[in-house]
């Protein structure tokens, strides 16, 4: 027959649990049994979350001492988001004994969900832990009491009402824990059996290699004793021959020395007098490199002046000769046009005086023909007229054509001129820049040498 401990009545009244708290119920039990389950009145929350059901005791008051009778990590029961008050239970598969005394039920939150408990006429409170890793063991610290009645109970049967099954399952599961236990606690006894037996073994051969170690290094020790007596015996002679050696040999050495420093001494005289001849050397062929850089320079800059000094002649040359060309073109027009004048001044005044004898006769005709001479002299007169004018545009047309056939000489020539001026000054301009990277060239040799 099952009973049970704890507060087994329902309400709306509810607290909210928070995350790796446990809240605690304290109940007392009269009598000893076998606990088979954990039960609680709970409400679900704003999202489904999950607790743990664990007992501690027996303790009068739960401190933090307090041992767990339960499994530190049992499994869990889900309340769902937003689920009604309803008893929710975990049950244990083998039953836990516990003893007559007062046992203190606790509930473990993954998260904020509310249990149902009267706020008055019980014994409750509160402590953290961290819900992943289980209850703790002991409990640790109490965070606060309280007088809350929770709705929580555990389920138990008595002792002498366990049934034979649970009695046979209980011995089964105790019998194969301690085949288990036995089997471990067997092997790490032969683990150590063994190291031990290994450890006795290697002191046992240390020990003996030692008193061996022992034996031998005494001998030995006499041995080189009297072997450094010996020993030192010949050392003290051959240090005495040594020395007298190493004395002769210093004074070999010194005499070597000696000789080495008087020789190099020498070598420094003769490489030094060398130097100086082959400076003495060096220095004359640099003032003759100077000497002939300088007269190369002078030359250079006579050839340039020369050069220049062609350049402008012809420049000269070539603008007196377009003067000279520009000058005989104006005295060509002058003379031409005063020829022409000359021709067309005789041409008018024969003209003239051709009409004035032709008009003269005309009249000593007659009167009878006076209109028709009248006429006829009218028609002379314009002839003439027409004559003068004809003469008088001519000598302009023929001087302006004899000025521009001078100019258009004048300027073919001067064009010559230019270009032959030209192409001295370029020569003279080629001359000089040969002259001077030739100039550079020996300063740069003779820099080098």
């Amino acid at each position: 027959m099952a009973h049970t401990f704890g507060n087994t009545t329902t309400t709306t009244s509810t607290g909210t649990a928070t995350a790796n708290n446990k809240y605690h119920g304290s109940f007392a039990v009269a009598e000893a049994g076998y606990l088979t389950s954990i039960s609680m009145y709970l409400k679900g929350g704003a999202s489904t979350y999950a607790c743990k059901m664990a007992v501690y005791g027996p303790a009068a008051t739960l401190a933090s001492t307090t041992p767990l009778l339960t499994i530190a990590t049992p499994t869990a029961v889900s309340i769902p988001a937003s689920a009604a008050l309803a008893w929710y239970t975990t049950t244990f598969g083998t039953p836990v004994y516990f003893a007559a005394g007062t046992y203190h039920i606790s509930c473990l939150a993954s998260g904020a969900f509310d249990i149902a408990r009267p706020t008055t006429g019980g014994t409750g409170g509160y402590s953290g832990d961290t819900y992943s890793d289980g209850f703790e063991d002991p409990n640790g610290t109490v965070a606060s009491t309280n007088t809350n009645k929770y709705c929580f109970y555990a389920t138990y049967v008595l002792e002498s009402s366990l049934t034979a099954a649970a009695v046979s399952a209980s011995a089964a599961a105790f019998a194969k824990q301690g085949q288990k236990a036995a089997a471990a606690i067997g092997a790490a006894a032969a683990s150590v059996k063994k190291a031990g037996t290994n450890i006795l073994a290697a002191i046992g051969a240390a020990v003996a290699s030692l008193k061996k170690d022992g034996r031998k290094n005494a001998s030995a020790v006499s041995l080189n004793a009297r072997a450094f007596v010996k020993d030192g015996r010949k050392n003290a002679a051959a240090v005495s021959l040594k020395a007298a050696t190493l004395r002769k040999d210093g004074t070999n050495i010194i005499a070597a020395t000696t000789a080495v420093v008087a020789s190099l001494k020498k070598d420094a005289t003769n490489i030094l007098a060398a130097a100086g001849a082959a400076i003495g050397d060096l220095a004359t062929q640099v003032t003759y490199a100077v000497q002939n850089l300088q007269i190369l320079l002078t030359a250079t800059s006579a050839t340039t002046t020369a050069l220049l000094r062609q350049g402008n002649l012809a420049r000269a040359a070539t603008s007196a000769a377009v003067g000279a060309v520009v000058h005989a073109g104006f005295k060509n027009a002058s003379a031409t046009a005063a020829a022409v004048g000359a021709v067309a001044k005789a041409r008018t005044m024969a003209a003239l005086t051709a009409t004035a004898g032709a008009a003269a006769a005309f009249l000593k005709r007659g009167s009878k023909n006076a209109p028709a001479t009248s006429a006829a002299g009218s028609t002379i007169a314009r002839a003439g007229a027409r004559a003068f004018s004809g003469t008088s545009a001519a000598p302009g047309a023929v001087t302006r054509a004899a000025t521009k056939l001078a100019m258009l000489a004048g300027s073919a020539s001067a064009g010559s001129f230019k270009k032959q001026g030209a192409k001295s000054v370029t020569a003279a301009s080629a001359a000089a820049g040969t002259f001077a990277k030739l100039a550079q060239w020996v300063r740069t040799a003779a820099s080098a040498g």
